[in-house]
C-alpha cells in the first residue's frame, strides 16, 4: 500500500518516477543502471522473442501476473538495472509508445553483431538471437540457441512438425559480439534490398560475413554434415526436388581432398564438413513491402497486430498523442505520436483499451477517456 501510494504521489508530476521507483524498491535499494557488459548479470541490450509478454508485476500469493504489453519479436529492451530480482528483470522498451515494465529472463535474447562459429557445430549469423539461460551471469555468456533446420522437403499431407527439426545448442559466447545497439535494418524491401524474409529453415546470406559464398545442393542430393573434414556424419538433410542451398564459412584440405565448413538452417546455423562444391550467385528479387501487403490485403494504416481476429469486433478508435496508459495507478505507457485503440470496458470513468502507433509494441491499461479521438475509417 505505501508502495504504491508513493508510486501514484510521484507520478502526479513525473509519470516514469512513479514506476522507476515501484519497481527499484521492488528491486532492491543497492540496484544501479550499468551498461557496462562486464559488471552486471545481463548483457547491455536485451531483446523480445515471440515469447516475450511484459508485465507490472510478477505472479505473487496476492495474485496472477498483470501483463502490460506485448512487444514484436525481436525488439530491443535496455535492462534498467543489473542484477535480476525474483527472477524477473526490470526494462525499458522505446519505441512510439514507451514502456517499463517487468519481464522474464528465460524469454529474453541477446543479438549478434560479430558473425562466427561457436564451438564446431554451431554459427551464430548477423542479428541472429541467443536465448539467455539461467546462468547467463559469466564472461563469456551462457546462451541457448534455437536452431531450424528443414529436415524434409515440403511435399502434400507433410506437417511443419515432420518438414523441421528444432534443436537447442547451448554455447558461450564473448560479450564484445554482442549487439550494443540496434544493428542496421535488413531485408527492407527496396530496390537495393528487395528481399522482406526467408523461408523457415533456410539459410539467409546477410547473417554472413561479405566473403562468406552460398553453395549450391542440386536436386535430389542429400547432404550429409560431417564432424570435420572426412569424420563421422552428426546430421543428414533429405534430397529436395528443387536442391537447397548452405553458406560456405570456412575450407580445408584434407587426404589431398578441400573441404567446406558449410552453414545450414535458418539462423542461428548448424555447421558441419561436406566435400568442395561450386559456389552460386544468390538470385535477385523479391517481393516488397507493398507487394506484401497488396498480396495479404488489410489496411496499411492499421498496425496488424490491432488486426488479430480476437480484437477486430472492438470499436477502433485514434489514441492522441501524450497519452499515458496506467495500470494499477501507475503509469506503464506514454504514446509519443498519435496511435490506434481497440476500445474495451468502461469502469469508473477510465477507459480500458489495447492500442498500438505501429508493429513494434501493443500495450493495454486504462487511459483517461479524453484521449480517445474519433472513430477510424479506413481510407
Amino acid at each position: 500500500m505505501i508502495l504504491q501510494t508513493l508510486s501514484e504521489l510521484y507520478a502526479a508530476r513525473w509519470p516514469w518516477l512513479g514506476l522507476a521507483l515501484g519497481l527499484g524498491l521492488a528491486a532492491c535499494s543497492g540496484a544501479e543502471v550499468s551498461d557496462d557488459p562486464g559488471r552486471g548479470q545481463v548483457p547491455p541490450l536485451l531483446w523480445t522473442t515471440h515469447h516475450t509478454v511484459l508485465k507490472v508485476r510478477p505472479a505473487t500469493g496476492e495474485g496472477k501476473p498483470v501483463k502490460t504489453a506485448w512487444p514484436a519479436g525481436e525488439k530491443p529492451l535496455r535492462p534498467l538495472w543489473t542484477a535480476p530480482f525474483g527472477g524477473w528483470l526490470a526494462v525499458q522498451f522505446d519505441s512510439a509508445v514507451q514502456v517499463r515494465a517487468l519481464a522474464e529472463p528465460a524469454v529474453l535474447a541477446v543479438k549478434v553483431c560479430t558473425p562466427g562459429p561457436l564451438g564446431d557445430n554451431l554459427y551464430a549469423g548477423n542479428g541472429n538471437l541467443l536465448y539467455l539461460t539461467p546462468d547467463a551471469t559469466g564472461a563469456p555468456l551462457a546462451v541457448t540457441a534455437h536452431v531450424v533446420v528443414q529436415d524434409q522437403p515440403y511435399g502434400p499431407g507433410v506437417s511443419y512438425a515432420q518438414q523441421y527439426k528444432s534443436m537447442q545448442l547451448s554455447a558461450l559466447i564473448d560479450r564484445a559480439r554482442l549487439c550494443r545497439r540496434p544493428p542496421p535494418p535488413r531485408h527492407a524491401g527496396t530496390d537495393s534490398d528487395p528481399f522482406i524474409g526467408q523461408l523457415a529453415g533456410e539459410v539467409d546470406i546477410e547473417d554472413f560475413p561479405k566473403d562468406a559464398r552460398l553453395v549450391d545442393i542440386p536436386g535430389g542430393v542429400t547432404l550429409t554434415l560431417l564432424d570435420r573434414p572426412g569424420g563421422q556424419a552428426q546430421w543428414q538433410r533429405a534430397a529436395s526436388p528443387h536442391g537447397f542451398d548452405a553458406v560456405r564459412v570456412a575450407q580445408a584440405q584434407h587426404a589431398g581432398q578441400s573441404w567446406d565448413q558449410v552453414a545450414i538452417g535458418g539462423g542461428p546455423y548448424l555447421l558441419g564438413w561436406i566435400p568442395s562444391r561450386p559456389v552460386v550467385v544468390p538470385a535477385e528479387g523479391g517481393l516488397g513491402v507493398g507487394g506484401i501487403l497488396g498480396a495479404l490485403g488489410g489496411d496499411a494504416n492499421i498496425p496488424w497486430r490491432l488486426q488479430e481476429q480476437h480484437l477486430a469486433a472492438m470499436p477502433l478508435h485514434k489514441l492522441k498523442a501524450q497519452t499515458v496508459v496506467q495500470q494499477y495507478g501507475v503509469p506503464v505507457a506514454l504514446f509519443k505520436r498519435e496511435g490506434l485503440a481497440r476500445l474495451g470496458n468502461t469502469q469508473n470513468g477510465w477507459q480500458w483499451v489495447v492500442a498500438a502507433v505501429d508493429g513494434d509494441v501493443v500495450v493495454q491499461g486504462w487511459v483517461a477517456p479524453s484521449q480517445i479521438g474519433e472513430l477510424y475509417k479506413s481510407p
